[in-house]
C-alpha cells in the first residue's frame, strides 16, 4: 500500500494576514480573552482565505507561514514538517474533531480546499498541548463557523489555468437572528501535463508529465442555531472525493506503470454550548471516516501485472467535553476531556495481507489562565489513557511579559507524548506492538512588537526562538527478516527561529501599499546512531530545509490591486548522511505575480484575478525526481451576490 502520505501571535493577539484594502476602522473595547494568554499561535483569517479561495490548505500554509510543506507535485500528496518534525507530529482538528488518519497518524494537506474553511489557527510548539497531545511540532485547528451576514448570500468562483485545470466553487448562505446556514461546493479537474526538464535520464531533455490527472469534488454544510441567549448548537458536515493518477519519478524508464489513488472522506461535527455568567460548557460529538483505494500495476512483456491493489478504511468517533469557569476577573479555569475510538482495516487483495485493529483513547486536561497588567500566563496538565497504558503527566507552562501595549516577551516550556499510529503497531509485515510513545520536550521564547492602533503606518514584527528534543522517534528500517520494521531508534534535536513581519501604509481606504513575509531557520539533527556504521549523527534530517522564506509586496489603487510574491526554499538532503553531491536538492526561488480588478456588475461584486506563477520559468524539485511545473497562468472570476 502506498503511504499517504513563526509566525507568532503576540500573546493572545491573533495575527491576521493583512488584506490589501483597508476597511473602515471599528474600535471595540473589551477585556483580553484569557484563554489565549501566552499561547503562541497564528491565525489565517477569512479575508486571507477569500483571496486564496481556489487553493489548497497546503498552498496557503506554504506561502503564508514559515512551515515547510513537502509536496510530491501538482495534485499529489502534500504533508507538513513543523519545526523539523515528522508529518505525524502535527495534529489537525476540524471544528473540534480530530481528522488525522489513525492508520498513519498524518494528513494529506493537498486534499483540504481552503474554500471550505473560514479560519485556520496554527499552534506553535508546546502551545499545542492545550488542544491535545501528540503535536510534537505543533497543531492546526480548522473552522467553518462564520455567521452568514445576510438573508441570502451567493458566491460563485470559476478558475481556468494552465495544464487543463478547471476550478469551480459555489457558496450559498442564509441567515436570520436565530440561525445561520452555509452550503459550499467545490470541483477541480486537471491534467497536470506540464513540461519539465528531466535531468534524471540520459540524455537530459524536456518532456511532458504523464499519468498525473486529478479530479476532486466535495460539499459541506455549516448550520448554527441559537436556542436562547445562553444556548446554541452547531452542526457541520463535509464530504470529499478525490481520484488521482500518480506519475512515475523522473528517473523511471520502464515499459509503463499505472498508479492511482482514490480517496473518500466524510466527517461531521455536532456541538452544543451553554454559556452562563461565569460558566461555559461545550460538548462535541464527531465522526471522521477515511477510505483509500490504491492501485499499482506495471506493464511487462507478459502484459499488465498488478502488484498492489489495497483497500483501507478507518472510522474515528470523537467525543469531547470542555468547561470554562471564571474564578475571578483575572483567573479562568478550563477543564477538557475526550473519549475517542478508532477502528481501521486494510487489505492488499493481491497478497491477501492486511490487518484489522481498533483503539480507544481517553484524556483529561486542566488549564489555569491568569491575566495581569504585566504578567499573563497559563499552567496546563494533561494525562491520557490508551490500550491499557496510562501516559506520563504532560505539563505546559506559558508566561508573557507585557512591556507596554505594543511590546511583549513570551516564554513556554512543554512536555508532550505522541502515540504510535496503528500502522506502526499492526502493519503486516513490520508492525511492532511493543513500540513506546514518542516523547518530546520543547521550549520557546518570542519577542513581539506592533504599531499603535489606527496609525497610518501599521507594522507588526514577531520572532520566536525554539528548541525541542524528541526521544523514541519511530522509524521504519530494514530488519533481519528482510522486511521493514517500525522501531523506537531515533533521538532528534530541533532548534531554530521563526520571524514574521508586516508593514503597511494606507493613505485612505482606497489606496495602500504593504509588504509582509516570514523566515524560518530550522536545524533538525539526529542525535543517536543506529549502528557503528551510521554517519547520520549531527546531520540534518532528510527533506528538512534549514532556510525557508517568503515575501509579498502589494499595492492597492482604487479598484486595482497588484501583488508580487517571492518564495525561497533552501537546500535539502535526501539521505541521512547528508551526502552533498548526488543526494542533495538545490535551493530554489519562485516568483509570482497577481493582478486583480474589482468592479460592480448590476450592483453585484465581481473580482477578476489574473496570476502568473513561477514567472521566471524555474526548473526545480521539491522531492527528489518529482517533476514540478514551470511558468503557468490562471484566470479567476469571483461573483458575490
Amino acid at each position: 500500500m502506498m503511504v499517504l502520505l513563526s509566525v507568532q501571535s503576540i500573546y493572545s493577539m491573533e495575527e491576521q494576514i493583512d488584506t490589501l484594502k483597508q476597511l473602515n476602522s471599528v474600535v471595540i473595547t473589551a477585556k483580553k480573552p484569557q484563554l489565549t494568554t501566552a499561547i503562541t499561535r497564528t491565525v489565517i483569517d477569512s479575508a486571507t482565505i477569500s483571496q486564496s479561495a481556489t487553493s489548497s490548505l497546503a498552498e496557503v500554509i506554504a506561502t503564508k507561514t514559515p512551515l515547510y510543506i513537502k509536496t510530491y507535485g501538482l495534485g499529489s500528496i502534500a504533508t507538513i514538517s513543523f519545526r523539523g518534525t515528522a508529518a505525524s507530529h502535527t495534529k489537525v482538528k476540524w471544528n473540534g474533531v480530530k481528522i488525522n488518519n489513525p492508520m498513519i497518524g498524518q494528513i494529506d494537506f493537498s486534499q483540504l480546499p481552503i474554500w471550505m474553511m473560514d479560519r485556520v489557527e496554527i499552534y506553535h510548539g508546546g502551545s499545542s498541548l492545550v488542544e491535545g497531545s501528540g503535536s510534537l511540532g505543533g497543531g492546526i485547528n480548522l473552522y467553518s463557523d462564520n455567521w452568514v451576514k445576510k438573508p441570502l448570500e451567493i458566491s460563485l468562483i470559476q478558475r481556468v489555468a494552465s495544464f487543463k485545470t478547471l476550478n469551480s466553487a459555489l457558496g450559498i448562505g442564509s441567515a436570520s437572528k436565530k440561525h445561520s446556514l452555509q452550503i459550499r461546493y467545490y470541483y477541480l479537474t486537471a491534467d497536470n501535463n506540464f513540461k519539465f526538464y528531466n535531468n534524471a535520464v540520459l540524455p537530459h531533455r524536456y518532456q511532458k508529465q504523464k499519468n498525473a490527472e486529478i479530479t476532486k469534488r466535495g460539499v459541506s454544510t455549516d448550520f448554527r442555531y441559537i436556542i436562547d441567549n445562553r444556548t446554541k448548537i452547531n452542526f457541520h458536515t463535509w464530504y470529499h472525493k478525490s481520484d488521482r493518477n500518480l506519475p512515475t519519478i523522473m528517473s523511471y524508464e520502464g515499459k509503463g506503470r499505472n498508479e492511482k489513488q482514490n480517496d473518500y472522506d466524510f466527517k461531521y461535527s455536532l456541538s452544543a454550548e451553554k454559556i452562563g455568567s461565569r460558566l461555559k460548557q461545550k460538548f462535541t460529538n464527531g465522526l471522521n471516516y477515511i477510505s483509500i483505494d490504491y492501485l499499482l500495476a506495471n506493464h511487462t512483456d507478459l502484459g499488465l501485472i498488478t502488484n498492489i491493489d489495497s483497500r483501507s478504511s478507518s472510522y474515528s468517533y470523537i467525543n469531547t467535553y470542555q468547561l470554562n469557569y471564571h474564578l475571578s476577573q483575572n483567573l479562568e479555569l478550563k477543564i477538557d476531556a475526550n473519549i475517542d475510538y478508532h477502528n481501521v482495516k486494510t487489505l492488499n487483495r493481491i497478497t491477501n495481507e492486511g490487518y484489522r485493529a481498533n483503539r480507544g483513547e481517553f484524556g483529561v486536561g486542566a488549564t489555569l489562565f491568569w491575566n495581569r497588567d504585566i504578567f499573563d500566563g497559563y499552567i496546563h496538565l494533561r494525562e491520557e489513557y490508551a490500550q491499557s497504558n496510562l501516559s506520563p503527566l504532560m505539563p505546559s507552562i506559558g508566561v508573557v511579559v507585557n512591556l507596554d501595549n505594543t511590546k511583549n516577551i513570551n516564554f513556554n516550556i512543554t512536555k508532550n507524548y505522541n502515540r504510535p499510529s496503528l500502522n506502526d503497531l499492526y502493519w503486516l509485515p513490520g508492525g511492532n506492538s511493543d513500540l513506546k510513545p514518542e516523547e518530546g520536550i520543547s521550549s520557546d521564547i518570542s519577542f513581539n512588537i506592533k504599531s499603535k492602533e489606527r496609525s497610518i503606518i501599521l507594522y507588526n514584527i514577531s520572532s520566536n526562538i525554539f528548541i525541542s528534543k524528541i526521544k523514541n522517534w519511530i522509524l521504519w528500517r530494514p530488519s533481519e527478516f528482510r522486511y521493514w520494521r517500525a522501531e523506537n531508534i531515533r533521538e532528534v534535536l530541533s532548534k531554530g527561529i521563526e520571524i514574521n513581519y508586516m508593514l503597511k501604509y494606507a493613505s485612505d481606504s482606497e489606496r495602500s501599499i504593504y509588504i509582509h513575509g516570514n523566515y524560518g531557520y530550522t536545524s533538525s539533527t539526529n542525535q543517536k546512531a543506529l549502528n557503528d556504521k551510521d554517519k547520520s549523527v549531527g546531520k540534518q534530517l532528510i527533506y528538512t530545509p534549514k532556510h525557508k522564506a517568503s515575501i509579498s509586496m502589494g499595492v492597492n489603487m482604487y479598484s486595482y490591486t497588484a501583488k508580487w510574491s517571492t518564495n525561497y526554499m533552501g537546500q535539502r538532503f535526501t539521505t541521512s548522511e547528508n551526502e552533498s553531491t548526488r543526494h542533495k536538492l538545490m535551493a530554489y526561488t519562485i516568483h509570482s505575480l497577481e493582478i486583480q480588478k474589482d468592479q460592480s456588475v448590476l450592483n453585484k461584486k465581481l473580482n477578476i484575478i489574473f496570476s502568473i506563477d513561477n514567472i521566471l520559468n524555474k526548473d526545480y524539485q521539491s522531492i527528489l525526481w518529482r517533476a514540478m511545473p514551470r511558468r503557468n497562468y490562471s484566470l479567476t472570476l469571483k461573483l458575490t451576490i
